[in-house]
């Protein structure tokens, strides 16, 4: 901008002087032709030295006008820069503010933010007894009466603790946050009270499954999403499987399965890509064909019913279709359980035979006889 600036001087300056010299050699020119005596003015020389300078004046006033618009397009990007700069300052101060005011916050709650003194205090506000007045640790919850869960006897409403722990999950300035401090990853589908599924209604673990009550990592009883995590999580947080809860956390990949407690009747669910991809092979390989899955009970049948089983098959050929039905059926869509790389060891073959046992043993026991109509006797024999 500088350099533009000094060139625009210097030609501007060239421009004035040139056309200040053009004035003077028309005036000139004028009065030779006028035939002013007494002034030393020959016609023939002042036309040459007009003429010349006309040239010398076209030539300047391009240049003039050409390092001109460069110069207007330079003052209109350094206005936007300048602008752009402005908007830019006015977001980091905002940032700055919104972080210092998360700062704030964290260092009442998060002891890695707190410093010395607020710890001390903290320690003393949460002595026994004392805790009594003002704790420093409080636990959160939220009361969901509209969904109940199975306790010994009862059911009672779902609560809902995670928000102790996960305490910036409602808020967006939170979203560049390590968990468990971090914004829900979209906010616009779930938690915010404006989304599809608020918090206040919906909790966590209705979606998320695990255990809401607790307040601890083993017992909310989190899922790791891979093996490295898992071994994250142990040395961090002592992790370990929790046996006793039957609804264990989904890992992050498999995020989308609560989805369908709620939307099993829909053909598509509205951000659960993955989950439509299983709908869809579910449906394409007929699996409700033979096995009873709400989703697909108005499409029409494509396979055998296994009401009637005994009256059609032996148990065992039962047993080795469940087993291994690709043995009997190389382009059959439906998969092997057993025999996998998690549970093809001897010990574990001795189990599954007697879990397949267990299946062919309750599909036969079960099973109806069909009812054949009765052959008529007619005519003469």
């Amino acid at each position: 901008m500088r350099g533009i600036k000094a060139t625009f001087d210097t030609v501007n300056s060239s421009y004035q002087n040139t056309k200040a010299e053009l004035d003077k050699a028309r005036y000139r020119n004028e009065q030779a032709n006028a035939g002013v005596t007494g002034i030393g003015l020959e016609t023939e020389e002042t036309k040459r030295v007009l003429e010349t300078l006309e040239i010398a004046f076209v030539e300047i006033k391009a240049e003039k006008e050409e390092i001109e618009i460069e110069l207007i397009e330079a003052n209109k990007a350094v206005t936007a820069f300048s602008n752009e700069l402005q908007a830019t300052q006015r977001d980091r101060d905002k940032v700055r503010q919104e972080a210092e005011l998360i700062k704030r916050r964290l260092s009442r709650i998060d002891p890695e933010f707190m410093t010395i003194g607020v710890r001390v205090a903290s320690l003393i506000r949460d002595l026994p007894i004392l805790d009594l007045s003002q704790p420093s640790l409080k636990v959160e919850q939220v009361v969901l009466p509209d969904i109940k869960e199975d306790m010994p006897f009862a059911k009672v409403a779902r609560v809902d603790r995670c928000i102790t722990c996960h305490t910036g999950m409602d808020r967006q300035e939170f979203a560049s946050f390590e968990n468990p401090h971090r914004a829900h990853p979209n906010l616009g589908l779930a938690v915010s009270s404006d989304s599809a599924h608020p918090l206040e209604e919906f909790g966590c673990t209705s979606c998320h499954a695990g255990r809401g009550r607790a307040t601890d990592f083993y017992g909310s009883v989190h899922s790791p999403n891979s093996h490295g995590q898992e071994e994250e999580w142990v040395k961090a947080h002592d992790w370990k499987e929790y046996h006793l809860w039957e609804e264990p956390m989904h890992p992050l990949r498999y995020a989308e399965a609560g989805c369908f407690q709620c939307h099993s009747g829909e053909a598509q669910i509205r951000g659960a890509a993955k989950l439509n991809y299983g709908l869809n092979i579910i449906e394409q390989a007929g699996c409700y064909s033979c096995h009873e899955i709400e989703h697909f009970k108005d499409h029409p049948m494509r396979g055998p019913s296994l009401r009637k089983l005994a009256d059609k098959t032996s148990s065992d050929f039962a047993f080795q279709w469940i087993k291994n039905p690709s043995d009997f059926r190389a382009q059959t869509w439906m998969p092997a359980y057993f025999g996998q790389t998690n549970n093809n060891d001897p010990e574990s073959v001795k189990r599954t035979d007697q879990e397949i046992l267990a299946m062919v043993s309750y599909l036969f026991v079960k099973s109806e006889t069909y009812e054949m109509e009765a052959i008529p006797v007619r005519g003469d024999a």
